[in-house]
């Protein structure tokens, strides 16, 4: 998976609109250094979770790998909801050479409602948690 991969694969609920509105979202998130929320991380223990919240020295993860739910926003950055454990500082995270999917969600044509959300899994990094 890459960056300019398309996030649709014969879906009938995501059009053309929601698409490049994802693209562009996508595209910025790229550009963001660094572990970001939604990003794997791999424990020590070898468990694969998600990153939830960013305290700027250390991140929180998830729970399990694909818990909680994950709004993409227009900046490209996620918001995560759900429950959380504790935090892992970035010091101890080195990245490794391989992107994976992950889901997410935002309104369907950039219009916040009820029950017009639209789901899509989008490229993110992976990191390997070190020492102790």
């Amino acid at each position: 998976m890459n960056t300019t991969t398309p996030l649709r694969q014969d879906r009938t609920d995501l059009d053309d609109r929601d698409e490049q509105i994802l693209l562009e979202r996508v595209a910025r998130r790229a550009l963001i250094n660094g572990p970001r929320v939604g990003d794997f991380v791999i424990r020590t223990t070898g468990e694969v979770l998600r990153f939830t919240h960013d305290h700027g020295d250390s991140l929180q993860v998830s729970i399990k790998e694909q818990s909680g739910s994950y709004y993409f926003d227009a900046s490209g950055y996620l918001d995560y909801s759900g429950s959380l454990d504790p935090a892992i500082k970035k010091s101890k995270l080195r990245p490794l050479p391989e992107l994976r999917e992950g889901w997410c969600w935002c309104f369907h044509h950039n219009q916040a409602r009820a029950h017009n959300g639209v789901a899509a899994l989008i490229p993110c990094r992976v990191y390997e948690e070190v020492g102790q």
